[in-house]
């Protein structure tokens, strides 16, 4: 359709010789290798990447940013690898809290700012390979109708790092305890008040770029269904009614 309206077209996908890389004017490839499984997880995490990257790109074309900033924004990506490596070996404990609540029916992921796409994310990977109901909601959203559905069995888990919407975010998890709700935020580690607001804290490395603590999050929140799935016995590489592509709309 955006073809037919004489709009440029660019891709960014996966997968070499797909159909989206056929019908694009431009692709870009994240080359993240193949999924295995039917719910993405490196592929997404790539594409944010390739995103961001993106981003920066047009920045310097446009000159929005200063030259000295984008060199800050490329050396902070540089470092993200080794931090997800840092929480690949937080998997014990994420696995400790996912035998915890693997047994709850409803679940609420919170994020504000860039990481309100991470809570939506979050909450869709524990629905396609646990099949538990979770949301995800912008925090700011919480007193327009999902406080009213919170007690003790539907958890909260809060993306809170320390950033300008921090005292906000701890604001908004002491409105969620006070309805009895188990609270799990996702915090940096240097942040020694959480375990005052929370029930369960996961522990990220902090960046210089606060915008790239999504690709921190994110892989916490896939760890955390992955475990909650296993402990269910669900077929997680393969989860029911969903297929490795959609062809119809």
């Amino acid at each position: 359709m955006a073809r037919e309206a004489g709009v440029p077209t660019l891709a960014i996908t996966n997968v070499l010789g797909s159909n989206i890389e056929r019908e694009a004017d431009y692709v870009l490839f994240t080359r993240a290798g193949p999924e295995i499984g039917v719910a993405a997880t490196k592929s997404f995490t790539a594409q944010i990447a390739l995103g961001y990257l993106l981003a920066l790109y047009f920045s310097i074309e446009t000159k929005t940013i200063e030259p000295n900033k984008i060199k800050q924004k490329l050396k902070s990506i540089l470092h993200v690898p080794r931090g997800m490596m840092k929480i690949l070996g937080k998997k014990e404990r994420i696995a400790e809290l996912a035998k915890k609540y693997h047994k709850e029916k409803d679940f609420f992921y919170m994020g504000r700012g860039v990481n309100l796409p991470i809570a939506l994310e979050g909450a869709l990977k524990l629905k396609e390979i646990s099949y538990i109901h979770a949301e995800g909601i912008a925090s700011g959203d919480l007193k327009h109708g999902p406080l009213a559905l919170l007690d003790k069995n539907v958890p909260v888990i809060s993306l809170i790092p320390i950033d300008k919407f921090y005292r906000r975010n701890t604001s908004t998890i002491k409105q969620i305890k006070a309805r009895d709700a188990p609270v799990i935020a996702i915090t940096y580690d240097r942040d020694k008040e959480m375990e005052k607001f929370v029930d369960d804290v996961i522990r990220i490395p902090e960046i210089e770029d606060e915008d790239l603590s999504t690709l921190y999050n994110i892989v916490a929140l896939q760890l955390f269904s992955y475990y909650i799935a296993d402990y269910l016995k669900r077929d997680i590489d393969k989860p029911r009614n969903l297929a490795k592509s959609v062809t119809v709309e």
